[in-house]
C-alpha cells in the first residue's frame, strides 16, 4: 500500500494514480531496492532529469513493502561531487555501499 511520506509526494500521487497503482503491483511483496548510482547519473544527465536523492528515498519509503533502499556508488576521496553525494546518501538514510574509484593515468 502507498502512503505518501510528504505533501509533495501526496500531490504527485494524486496526479499520477495509474503510475502508483502500477508500482503497487510491482511492490506487492517485501522488496529491497538497489540503486547503482554510477548507472543512474549518466542516463539522468542524458534525459535531462534531476534526481533528488532525498525525494527518491521518501517516495520509495512511501510503499509499505519496501524493506530497504540500498545505494551503491563509486567514491573518489577528495572529490567535491563525490563527497557531496556520499554525505547526501548518508543523510537520507540509504543503506550506503561505496567503493573507491580508480584513476587511470596515461
Amino acid at each position: 500500500m502507498f502512503k505518501p511520506k510528504t505533501k509533495l509526494i501526496e500531490k504527485i500521487a494524486e496526479e499520477k494514480q495509474e503510475v502508483i497503482k502500477q508500482l503497487e503491483s510491482i511492490f506487492d511483496k517485501k522488496t529491497r531496492v538497489y540503486i547503482d548510482y554510477a548507472n543512474v547519473r549518466p542516463w539522468s544527465i542524458k534525459l535531462g532529469w534531476h534526481i533528488d536523492l532525498a525525494r527518491l528515498k521518501a517516495f520509495l519509503c512511501s510503499f509499505d513493502n519496501i524493506e530497504s533502499v540500498n545505494f551503491y556508488n563509486g567514491y573518489l576521496a577528495g572529490d567535491e561531487r563525490s563527497e557531496r553525494e556520499k554525505t547526501l546518501a548518508e543523510n537520507c538514510k540509504y543503506i550506503l555501499r561505496t567503493k573507491p574509484v580508480k584513476k587511470m593515468l596515461k
